[in-house]
Parts: structure tokens; C-alpha cells; sequence
């Protein structure tokens, strides 16, 4: 995946990421100058982060991200269509899931179009955003396009942050993403 993401500004990444349905992630991006990673595996996250692969800018563990990390995950369950299965503990109603693990739980409310093209999601995710204390804060994103790959389609081009849905939503998105290729296993 490239894209874009806003560090006071916004600047060009490049990363990979693996969803696991049943365990969590691993994201690693660079953007220049600046490379790392953001995960979670069996409910435990991280972020580390250093300017030139050698000096630390960001590391960051223990509950809170832990809790932010498993609402990512979640969230991101929209990649990985075998998350919203029901035999995968996805419960649905219309047009929204609700997924849990970790001890962290969430209902993405999905809008879709005519042709059952997904246009936007919206939930309730634990984080921090801007230096707020954690708590549990809008996050969605808008869907531009799809695309198909293995059989599956999944969003191809998004743009997601905070307070998606609010009047602060322009100062809340901070991520622009292209899905450039998907595998599934």
C-alpha cells in the first residue's frame, strides 16, 4: 500500500501490512526519513518508530495501545473479509457488525450504495488523538474505490481519522491509503 499520512503535515508512505483473522497485524511503513511499525499479536500492541532505521522518535506499549491497536485491527477487518463472517464471531443486523476480541468490542455501521458498493464506516474506537486523554472517540472513514483481488473485494482507496461524521472530521483525517495488492491465505 502508498499513501498518505498527516504528521503535523502530510507526508508520502509506503508500507505493508499482514492481517491475521485471529491474531492481530503488522504494519511497517517508511516515511522518509522516518521508519517502523505499528502491531498487534494475541491482544498485545506496539509502535516503534525511528528516524533512519537507528535513533528512536516513537515507541509506545502497554494498555491503552493495546486497546487502540485491537480497534484498528477491527476496523481493518473491512481488508480481511473473512473477519465478518459470523463463524468468525461477526454478529450483524442491517447494516451494521459488531466484532469482538481482546476485550475490546466494536460496530462498524457500514453505508453502501446502490449496487452495494461500500462508501463510508463509522464506529467508536479507544485512542488519543491530538494528545487527548483516551477515551473512546468517532473514526471512520470514506471508501473512494474497490478492488478486487483473490476472489475478494475489498476497499482499494480510503481515507480514514478521527471524528469521522463530526464537524471536526477535516482536522481528524490523517490517513489517505491505496491497497496496490492483497493476498489471502
Amino acid at each position: 500500500m502508498h499513501g498518505e499520512i498527516r504528521l503535523k503535515k502530510w507526508r508520502a508512505f509506503e508500507a505493508e501490512e499482514i492481517l491475521h483473522r485471529d491474531r492481530g497485524f503488522v504494519w511497517k511503513a517508511r516515511v522518509y526519513p522516518i521508519r517502523g511499525s505499528d502491531s498487534l499479536i494475541d491482544g498485545v500492541g506496539k509502535s516503534s518508530w525511528k528516524l533512519f532505521g537507528v535513533l528512536p522518535v516513537l515507541s509506545a506499549s502497554g494498555r491503552d495501545i493495546d486497546r487502540s491497536a485491537t480497534g484498528r485491527w477491527l476496523t481493518e477487518s473491512l481488508l480481511l473479509p473473512t473477519m465478518l463472517l459470523p463463524e468468525s464471531g461477526a454478529v450483524w443486523w442491517g447494516s451494521r457488525v459488531t466484532l469482538e476480541k481482546f476485550g475490546e468490542s466494536i460496530t462498524l455501521q457500514l453505508k453502501r450504495d446502490e449496487q452495494g458498493r461500500l462508501l463510508e464506516f463509522r464506529t467508536q474506537r479507544w485512542g488519543n488523538p491530538f494528545g487527548a486523554p483516551f477515551a473512546y472517540f468517532p473514526f471512520g472513514g470514506i471508501v473512494e474505490k474497490e478492488r478486487s483481488f483473490g476472489g475478494y473485494t475489498i476497499p482499494s482507496k480510503l481515507r480514514l481519522g478521527w471524528h469521522f461524521g463530526t464537524p471536526r472530521w477535516e482536522e481528524g483525517e490523517f490517513f489517505r491509503m491505496t491497497v496496490d495488492n492483497a493476498e489471502f491465505r
